[in-house]
């Protein structure tokens, strides 16, 4: 994803997805700088997803974080080789590995956290704290039609 052009400002003619689109690649460049400067270089969303269950397999990881089983693959190999994870082989089934962190993973999380906490206080700096509760659930309630949106087979092709 090419860097945000600080130019290039989200549309103010309401039009949501451009300020949505925005946001998001916003976001992406924000926190991988700060990562970058914890000298941390692999994606938060990943680790946490395997820290939070630890041992699921790539195929659940893919269904997950909805991303394609290719590229959780490419992903579980590249971040095996920084040394983040290691896949080890199911007790019952030799067959599938479970993701697990590694002593490098666990000490980037808290990192991930702090990272998330300065781009929250960047989106929500000039927002009350009822503005910033509002938006929370105005945000989640957006996911939530997505996702049941995406739920019915309306998503496409993947």
């Amino acid at each position: 994803m090419p860097p945000v052009d600080l130019q290039d400002t989200p549309d103010r003619d309401g039009r949501l997805t451009a300020v949505l689109s925005f946001l998001h690649r916003g976001s992406i460049q924000f926190l991988r700088g700060k990562n970058r400067e914890q000298g941390i270089d692999c994606p938060p969303s990943y680790l946490m997803a395997i820290a939070a269950e630890e041992g699921m397999s790539q195929d659940e990881l893919s269904r997950k974080l909805r991303i394609h089983k290719g590229a959780i693959a490419k992903m579980s190999r590249q971040m095996e080789e920084k040394g983040y994870i290691e896949r080890r082989p199911d007790e019952v089934d030799r067959r599938r590995y479970g993701l697990y962190l590694t002593e490098k993973g666990r000490a980037a999380l808290p990192l991930f956290c702090e990272a998330e906490a300065d781009l929250e206080e960047v989106i929500t700096r000039g927002m009350s704290e009822e503005d910033v509760e509002r938006f929370h659930e105005l945000l989640l309630l957006s996911a939530d039609n997505l996702i049941k949106e995406l739920k019915n087979g309306k998503e496409g092709n993947e």
